[in-house]
């Protein structure tokens, strides 16, 4: 959470806004006094002087430390390196060549510090600014030498693990999004309820002041396939929801009931409170599909079982991840020992996963978690081994399936395209697409595909109860896998959208994030930022979308 400021701090921010923007707007002023092109450091100092303004000379005599100074890169610094030939070969560029300074930024900021220094009387010594940004650039040429010799073994690696799959376009009828009137709902959970289904919609909490912080929980809802309606769920007995979980007939619903954390089970016909086995703090519910049981995620300890009995099955010693410089630096954020996520955890076999929210709908990155391992959890984008500075940009995960007798299907990327992985369960890792191509081109950048647009596949994520003849639904169709085939069973229309909010317009897209199978050419699908749909095939054999969450 960003703590809000004091009242002192809000001054001190505006008075840095202020002073940021009166710094940038020397240039008009400066370009027409700075009638002649000093040659030398010295001369561009007196020419400073005689050029800059006393509002801006007073202004420089106001700031305590020369790194202030930067608050005059873009005016200052920017009028200068064009005016007086900084990216050429003027007088003063070679000047500040011969005294150790190559890069034009680096010689407009040493004349703009030093001059802080000369107005202030503080010595400066030129050789040793040089050697600072001499350094400075060949760590950058060694971090750029880096980057390009993993980028060489991620193509190698990446080349060794595509799958090679064919793909197919047949010409099929474009099914077209209807119009929407808002962005909708963001749902995050799916899973049957009796013969419903229990759709967990994210919710962003705020603080005390209204303000959003980076904490969310799951409002159930629930569709009936029967009326092709979505509604609330009802939770009696709960002043606040946190997380849910579907099991069989029932929903698990954890939350808060007069400051006490409390845990909920629903069916159709009645609803019961249970006992948790720590009520000092409310926690994430999970599930373990292939068992059948529940997970209870706390910040450092795991349970799995059921209302009857838990059972301990992890106790967390080592940190997940440092919560940075200012949470340590004020003590206001404790390690956290388990990514925090919104969608409930999976546990399979010896492994929970967990999909984190990241930050603004993106960098939603995929960890899992070695029951059987004293180690913290272990991201998905490290774990594949060929992430590097480069690319490939597998660190935002949209959907992941997991399952025993399958191994683990990622779907990763961003705009620069997304892919779609498969790690067997012996641990190998299988590329099936790589930036919406079945292609993999070496000679070409990671993050781009050379493959032309009508014959890319946008794999978002697994159509769950498919079927051996797997179906992948991405932003511009629903395609299906079988083996090493990709064929494409529909295109998508009118998935990108300019939403009339009155006193603006939102653009909007469809990024699909869940998606199930509900039988009888039904398919209930939802969108990362938004857009909950039922897909259905008319006697006419026609693709529709009917929004459920445009009401």
């Amino acid at each position: 959470m960003i703590p809000f400021p004091s009242p002192a701090r809000v001054v001190a921010l505006m008075s840095c806004l202020w002073t940021f923007a009166a710094a940038n707007s020397v240039c008009p002023e400066f370009d027409s006094r700075s009638k002649v092109v000093p040659a030398t450091l010295e001369q561009a100092h007196e020419a400073f002087e005689r050029c800059l303004g006393d509002t801006t000379l007073a202004m420089i005599d106001s700031i305590p430390e020369e790194s202030g100074m930067a608050l005059f890169h873009f005016g200052l610094g920017t009028a200068i390196r064009n005016r007086w030939g900084l990216w050429g070969d003027s007088p003063l560029a070679k000047d500040l060549e011969r005294r150790g300074f190559q890069h034009p930024d680096d010689m407009s900021s040493v004349l703009i510090g030093t001059f802080w220094c000369r107005r202030h009387g503080v010595e400066f010594d030129l050789a040793a600014r040089a050697a600072r940004y001499a350094r400075y650039w060949e760590e950058a040429r060694e971090q750029e030498r880096e980057a390009k010799r993993l980028e060489s073994l991620a193509k190698s690696s990446i080349a060794s693990m595509m799958v090679g799959c064919r793909t197919r376009f047949p010409a099929t009828p474009k099914a077209a999004m209807p119009h929407r009137r808002n962005d909708g709902l963001r749902a995050r959970y799916l899973a049957p309820f009796g013969s419903d289904v229990l759709v967990g919609v994210r919710r962003q909490e705020r603080d005390a002041r209204g303000f959003l912080v980076a904490r969310y929980r799951l409002e159930p809802y629930v569709f009936s396939p029967k009326t092709r309606r979505m509604a609330v769920l009802p939770v009696p007995g709960l002043d606040t929801i946190h997380s849910l979980v579907a099991l069989g007939d029932t929903a698990w619903i954890s939350g808060v009931r007069k400051g006490r954390p409390t845990f909920v089970g629903i069916t159709s016909e009645a609803s019961f409170r249970r006992e948790l086995p720590d009520t000092t703090a409310i926690p994430i519910l999970g599930i373990s599909p292939e068992e059948k049981s529940l997970l209870l995620v706390y910040d450092r300890t795991i349970f799995q079982g059921s209302p009857v009995g838990w059972a301990k099955i992890h106790s967390a010693t080592r940190p997940w991840r440092d919560p940075g410089a200012y949470a340590r630096a004020s003590g206001k954020e404790p390690p956290r020992f388990y990514p925090r996520v919104c969608a409930p955890p999976q546990k399979h076999g010896n492994l929970v996963f967990f999909h984190d929210e990241g930050v603004h709908e993106s960098g939603k990155m995929l960890w899992w978690l070695d029951l059987r391992m004293d180690s913290a959890p272990v991201a998905f984008s490290d774990a594949v081994g060929v992430v590097g500075p480069n690319g490939p940009d597998w660190r935002n995960v949209t959907s992941f399936e997991a399952a025993g007798d399958t191994g683990l299907w990622v779907f990763t990327g961003s705009l620069d395209g997304h892919s779609l992985l498969h790690r067997s369960r012996s641990g190998a890792w299988e590329v099936y697409l790589y930036n919406n191509s079945a292609v993999f081109d070496s000679s070409a950048s990671l993050l781009s595909t050379t493959t032309r647009r009508s014959r890319q596949v946008s794999p978002f994520a697994m159509v769950t109860g498919s079927g051996k003849a797997r179906r992948i639904i991405g932003n511009e169709g629903l395609y299906v896998l079988s083996g090493d085939r990709i064929s494409r069973e529909v295109s998508f229309g009118n998935t990108t959208q300019e939403i009339d909010r009155g006193d603006s317009i939102l653009h909007w897209s469809w990024d699909p994030s869940l998606a199930m199978d509900l039988g009888g050419d039904r398919i209930l699908v939802c969108g990362v930022f938004g857009g909950i749909y039922l897909m259905e095939r008319n006697s006419k054999g026609l693709w529709t979308f009917l929004p459920l969450d445009d009401g």
